[in-house]
């Protein structure tokens, strides 16, 4: 599961948004993984969707597109290196190249818990606040 909350540069929440996300599949050769959803009242977007898969020279990660009142704002979502190395771990993941820990300066970092704290199979919550200037 992927949580996303989206606040305007004053921590309101923006309801009504579109957010769309898209990223690798766990197989890079695979197509990309996407979907959109519409902001709830607290500005909070849902997502289930799978682990994104990397690269050779792009780390995993979320693209995110926010459209708004007739804008549109980008970013891109990464995770903690040592959550990559556990996840580099699983079978779907095995024909990944080793995987690279997120850039510099990334947009944001998602905090990520496992959902069953003792099985990272079972799956993951991930959650982001993301602010937007618009």
């Amino acid at each position: 599961m992927l949580r996303i909350r989206m606040l305007d540069a004053v921590d309101r929440p923006l309801p009504g948004a579109v957010l769309e996300i898209s990223h690798l599949a766990p197989d890079p050769s695979d197509p990309l993984v996407c979907g959109a959803q519409v902001t709830d009242p607290h500005g909070y977007a849902e997502f289930k969707t799978v682990f994104p898969g990397w690269s050779p020279d792009t780390p995993a990660g979320i693209d995110a597109t926010l459209y708004l009142a007739g804008s549109r704002d980008t970013g891109r979502f990464h995770f903690p290196a040592p959550v990559m190395t556990q996840v580099a771990a699983l079978p779907p993941y095995h024909g990944n190249p080793a995987p690279l820990g997120p850039p510099p300066e990334p947009a944001g970092i998602v905090r990520v818990v496992p959902r069953d704290r003792y099985d990272l199979v079972a799956g993951l919550l991930a959650t982001i606040t993301a602010v937007t200037e618009r």
